[in-house]
């Protein structure tokens, strides 16, 4: 994000990193792993939008030009598992979803069918 047109050596090739306007982040905080946040914001304030499936307000929601509210762990049925456990747990809702938060499959499959892919 903060080098467009410079070039990079990838796999034997000379390649060139694109202007990306838009970023869509769904899953993960960026601000919780990345090292240096101060360049994060840097790449961040570079973009036209930035659009983050969230379920608080966190520094990346604080950070985003649109937020889709998606719902947490107890809220929704899903499919947990871990690097460390070969197993794949199904997890069921505790509780409905607060608010207007809706889980990622609902808000993709949503867009999808306004982008009129949603069969696909």
């Amino acid at each position: 994000l903060l080098n467009p047109g410079a070039s990079y050596r990838y796999n034997g090739q000379t390649r060139t990193y694109p202007e990306i306007k838009l970023v869509y982040w769904a899953g993960g905080n960026p601000f919780h792993h990345h090292q240096d946040l101060n360049r994060l914001r840097q790449a961040f304030a570079r973009l036209d939008t930035l659009v983050v499936h969230e379920l608080a307000w966190t520094a990346t929601a604080r950070h985003a030009d649109i937020v889709l509210p998606c719902t947490m762990t107890l809220e929704r049925e899903d499919i947990g598992g871990s690097s460390n456990d070969p197993l794949l747990v199904p997890m069921q809702p505790v509780v409905p979803p607060y608010g207007e938060a809706r889980d990622d499959y609902a808000i993709f499959a949503d867009l999808a069918e306004r982008l009129g892919s949603r069969q696909a």
